[in-house]
């Protein structure tokens, strides 16, 4: 995932395990009225490599499928 997050000054990221899904949380001011103090949540489904690296986490509109 970019490092950049919309207009918003900060990132608050967190990985977490649900229901056997490794999911990537974070936030950005990537909405039209969004910014530092006006953040929307972002939950992006994510995976390992072989070797335990991340891999790259591209951002969607769409976020996690149940």
């Amino acid at each position: 995932m970019s490092s950049r997050a919309g207009n918003s000054n900060t990132t608050h990221p967190a990985i977490v395990e649900f229901k056997g899904q490794w999911l990537f949380f974070s936030h950005n001011g990537g909405l039209g009225d969004g910014g530092s103090y006006s953040r929307s949540i972002i939950a992006e489904p994510m995976s390992y490599d072989a070797n335990g690296r991340i891999r790259n986490i591209p951002p969607t509109a769409e976020g996690v499928n149940n």
